[in-house]
């Protein structure tokens, strides 16, 4: 939200990045830019910052132990420490599902931010371990992902057309005239985005970027004119940035 870019260090490295030169040039790279200078302030929530740090003495007292043995003070303190890591992580788990659940009846079953950095964070969820190779192709594919890209390979393969029937059709459709051609293809302006960035929803999960609508509402004054840049470029030589044309699957 707006009050995550309240740090006066943070928002100065990201107007920084956002001012560059290349910028427009170089859109993707740099939104990755953004994305890691914005993880790098981010605070670790308090269950994640107690795993991490056990974690951590986890495992300098397993490579102790490993290397030179532990006294018995020190072995019943790795347990404890492994048995306080599963309270963690038990704990960690349940706010997820408790909070997913207020949110999913909150929001009326939308697509929330919350919603898919849920399913993002928890993988053991996924569907995949559901998904099964029919018993006709287990020769052929070594994992289920191998089948579940060649599945979805043949749902998006490119379909043939026949010219005359695509000719016939054509016919009965309504044209588009040089003057709508014209408004079509028009350069747009900064008023443009300024307009749509405002009518944006926030708590929506961001896209492939990682960028949320709340990061373009705090910094609409910088990264409108980039984006008149890109979209214009766009228009004029019917060349997409690799990010706004790339999309993601994912087994719910």
């Amino acid at each position: 939200d707006k009050g995550s870019f309240s740090n006066d260090l943070l928002t100065k490295e990201l107007q920084a990045e956002l001012g560059s030169e290349n910028a427009p040039e170089n859109w993707d790279g740099c939104k990755l830019r953004v994305q890691s200078i914005i993880r790098a302030f981010r605070k670790p929530k308090r269950h994640e910052c107690n795993i991490t740090k056990l974690n951590n003495k986890i495992s300098k007292l397993k490579i102790e132990k490993a290397r030179r043995g532990l006294s018995p003070k020190k072995d019943q303190e790795l347990v404890e420490m492994m048995n306080t890591l599963h309270d963690e992580t038990a704990a960690l788990a349940e706010k997820w599902h408790l909070r997913s659940k207020e949110k999913w009846i909150e929001k009326g079953e939308k697509s929330t931010k919350f919603f898919f950095s849920r399913y993002k964070a928890r993988k053991e969820s996924s569907c995949e371990e559901l998904i099964k190779i029919p018993e006709e192709y287990k020769d052929k594919y070594e994992n289920t992902l191998d089948y579940i890209k060649e599945e979805y390979q043949k749902i998006y393969k490119k379909e043939g057309w026949d010219p005359q029937m695509a000719e016939i059709l054509m016919r009965e459709l309504p044209q588009v005239n040089a003057e709508m051609n014209m408004n079509l293809t028009k350069s747009i302006t900064k008023e443009e985005i300024e307009r749509i960035i405002k009518s944006l929803p926030n708590g929506k999960s961001p896209g492939t970027d990682g960028l949320t609508y709340e990061f373009y509402k705090e910094f609409a004054e910088i990264v409108i004119p980039i984006l008149g840049k890109v979209f214009n470029q766009v228009l004029t030589t019917g060349n997409m940035p690799v990010l706004q044309a790339f999309s993601v699957l994912c087994f719910l």
